[in-house]
C-alpha cells in the first residue's frame, strides 16, 4: 500500500468560504495568494490539522496492523492547532466574542477533544494487550477564565502566550504502576472522552 492511499483529503470550497466576514483578511479570499491556505484564516489551520490527523491515523493504523514494533511514536497536533484558533470562543463565552461567532464556533474545542479521543481508542484497539501507552504534550493550554482577551493574541507569532507551562502526561499498561507522587497536569477534558478515561484507570 502506497502513503498516497491513506493521505485524507479535504474537499471544501474554499472560495464560497472567503464570503464569511471572518476570513475578510485571508490573503487567498483577497486573491493575494494561489495556494489555498493563509496563517490569518483560523479554517485553513483547522483543515490542514484535520488533515494530517486523519492521514497521521490511517498510516499508524496500517503499520500496527502490519507489525506490533518495539516503539511507536506518533505526533498529532489536531488540539494544539485547532485551540490557537478556537479555544477563544469555547464556553463560557468571553466578553469581546459576538454571539455569532459564539453561536458558530463555540462546540468546536469539544467535538475536536471527542476525535481526538476517538483516534486513540481506534489506535489501542490494534495495540496488542502488553503495551505500554504514553501520552503527553509540551505544553498546557488557557481555558476558561484565564484565556487572553484579545484577539491578536491567537495570530502564529504571539500563539505562545496561549500556552501554560503545566502539560499532561498520561500512562498506562502492564509495565507501569501507580504512584504516590502527585504529577500536576492541566488539561481540559471531554465528558466523552472515553478513552482517555480508560487510561485513567
Amino acid at each position: 500500500m502506497k502513503i498516497s492511499d491513506l493521505e485524507y483529503n479535504v474537499s471544501v470550497d474554499m472560495k464560497a468560504l472567503c464570503t464569511r466576514p471572518e476570513y475578510r483578511n485571508c490573503l487567498y479570499c483577497l486573491g493575494k495568494s494561489d495556494i489555498p491556505f493563509c496563517h490569518l484564516n483560523p479554517l485553513h489551520h483547522f483543515l490542514r490539522s484535520l488533515a494530517t490527523l486523519e492521514t497521521f491515523t490511517n498510516i499508524s493504523l496500517e503499520l500496527l496492523k502490519q507489525k506490533q514494533p518495539d516503539l511507536f511514536m506518533v505526533y498529532f497536533e489536531w488540539v494544539d492547532v485547532v485551540g490557537h484558533q478556537y479555544m477563544k470562543f469555547a464556553p463560557p463565552k468571553m466578553d469581546w466574542v459576538s454571539e455569532e461567532l459564539f453561536a458558530k464556533y463555540a462546540d468546536v474545542m469539544r467535538q475536536t477533544y471527542i476525535r481526538q479521543d476517538e483516534v486513540l481508542g481506534e489506535l489501542m484497539a490494534v495495540m496488542s494487550p502488553d503495551t505500554n501507552i504514553f501520552i503527553m504534550s509540551d505544553h498546557g493550554f488557557l481555558i476558561g477564565d484565564e484565556r487572553l482577551k484579545e484577539e491578536k493574541f491567537t495570530t502564529v507569532g504571539l500563539a505562545h502566550h496561549w500556552h501554560h507551562a503545566p502539560a499532561f502526561l498520561a500512562m498506562a499498561g502492564p509495565d507501569i504502576r501507580k504512584s504516590s507522587k502527585e504529577i500536576k497536569a492541566r488539561v481540559m477534558i471531554s465528558p466523552d472522552s472515553a478513552s482517555s478515561a480508560r487510561l485513567a484507570h
